[in-house]
C-alpha cells in the first residue's frame, strides 16, 4: 500500500501553482503500480459537496454523505478523481454525524468546511473499513 501527502495551494494562490499541485499529485499517483493499493491523505483547500441523486455527473466520485457546497478548486479536486478513478472514500461510503464532517473553521466568517480528503482507488473503496478498523485499533481514533 502506498501513501501520498499532500498540502493544495490555498483559494488565494495563482492558477501555475495550483495546475503544478496537480501536476505533481499526478506524477505521484502515476509512479504507484496499477495493482497496488494507494491512500492520498491531505488538505485539498476544496469543497466537493454532496451527491444530489444517482443521475449526478460525479455520482462516481462524489458521495452523498458530504456537505451541500462545491467551490472551484471542488470541480478540479472531481475532475482529477474522474480521470484517475480514484474516490473521496469517507465521503462516498460513510455516514457520519454532522459535527465529524468539518476540518476547517474559516476564520472571518467562522464557518466550518471539509477541506481534508482521504483518497483511494474507486475500485478499492471497500477497504475504507478496513482502514478505518486498523486507525481505531492503532490509534484509539475513529475516521468515520
Amino acid at each position: 500500500m502506498s501513501s501520498v501527502n499532500c498540502y493544495a495551494p490555498t483559494f488565494s494562490a495563482n492558477r501555475a501553482d495550483k495546475n503544478n499541485f496537480l501536476n505533481e499529485l499526478q506524477q505521484a499517483l502515476d509512479a504507484i503500480p496499477s495493482n497496488e493499493c494507494y491512500v492520498i491523505m491531505g488538505d485539498f483547500n476544496a469543497r466537493v459537496g454532496s451527491r444530489a441523486s444517482k443521475d449526478d455527473q460525479r455520482a462516481s466520485v462524489r458521495g452523498p454523505h458530504g456537505l451541500e457546497e462545491i467551490n472551484d478548486a471542488g470541480e478540479e479536486l472531481l475532475a482529477f478523481l474522474a480521470i484517475n478513478e480514484a474516490v473521496h472514500s469517507m465521503q462516498h461510503l460513510v455516514s457520519k454525524k454532522e459535527i465529524y464532517k468539518h476540518t476547517w473553521q474559516h476564520p472571518k466568517t467562522k464557518r466550518w468546511h471539509c477541506i481534508d480528503f482521504a483518497i483511494m482507488r474507486l475500485r478499492q473503496r471497500d477497504l475504507t473499513k478496513c482502514l478505518d478498523a486498523c486507525v481505531k485499533n492503532e490509534l484509539g481514533a475513529e475516521l468515520m
